[in-house]
């Protein structure tokens, strides 16, 4: 599982559109989406997701010049909302080397903001795109709760892996002993509470992971789903 920081051939970003989420300064969050996207398109290819065609007609327009040049892609995706970090797939490399994209149960961080079931359907959705085969553990785990270091070893969040109102039932040592799919690391634990530390197994596949970055606009917002990432 390659570290966040290797190099990788795109990033995928969702647009903001939701009021809800950005309520009073979705403007502002688009002006700052735009400026990653910019940065972003300087040194590779973006895969920007758009929710419907009139929609990715606007950011065709306002991206005018990257989209022609084949640097921004847009794609049609409906999402409740748009951390790609928590709800896109985790690309994992499979012992001959294939790209596989892992498609995490999302909850919406515990049931917290609803609805949540587009959001659910995005990293099929995306792996679809890229024409890779796709598995689902049955885990409930946001992208942003996995750390990796690019040698085998990954970071994960303990209050969010078990949380009964993500994983219910499960236990801290069962979640050791499993291995969510053929071409995942075993989960191991570490001395640090919040934290879980997996050592790739010499005999697996370790994980790679190629996912999504966002920006977060600079003006005052009231608590909603846009501040629950689990990090």
């Amino acid at each position: 599982m390659p570290a966040e920081w290797e190099p990788h051939a795109a990033t995928w970003v969702a647009w903001p559109h939701a009021e809800t989420t950005w309520p009073g300064c979705l403007a502002d969050a688009e002006r700052e989406f735009e400026t990653l996207v910019r940065a972003l398109a300087r040194s590779e290819r973006v895969e920007l997701i758009a929710q419907t065609e009139s929609h990715a007609e606007l950011l065709t327009a306002r991206l005018a010049e990257l989209v022609r040049a084949g640097s921004v892609r847009l794609h049609l995706i409906r999402t409740d909302d748009v951390w790609l970090r928590d709800i896109g797939p985790t690309f994992v490399r499979d012992g001959a080397r294939a790209l596989v994209a892992i498609d995490w149960t999302f909850n919406a961080w515990g049931g917290k903001y609803a609805p949540w079931d587009r959001d659910d359907a995005v990293a099929a959705r995306i792996a679809s795109l890229c024409g890779v085969t796709r598995e689902r553990p049955e885990l409930v785990v946001e992208g942003g709760a996995l750390e990796v270091d690019g040698d085998g070893t990954l970071l994960a969040t303990e209050p969010t892996l078990l949380d009964p109102k993500r994983n219910p039932g499960i236990s801290r040592e069962s979640l050791e002993a499993t291995t969510p799919t053929d071409t995942s690391t075993t989960w191991r634990a570490s001395s640090r509470p919040a934290w879980w530390c997996a050592r790739a197994s010499p005999t697996r596949a370790t994980r790679t992971t190629s996912r999504s970055r966002h920006a977060a606009p600079r003006c005052a917002r009231r608590r909603t789903r846009a501040d629950a990432r689990c990090r």
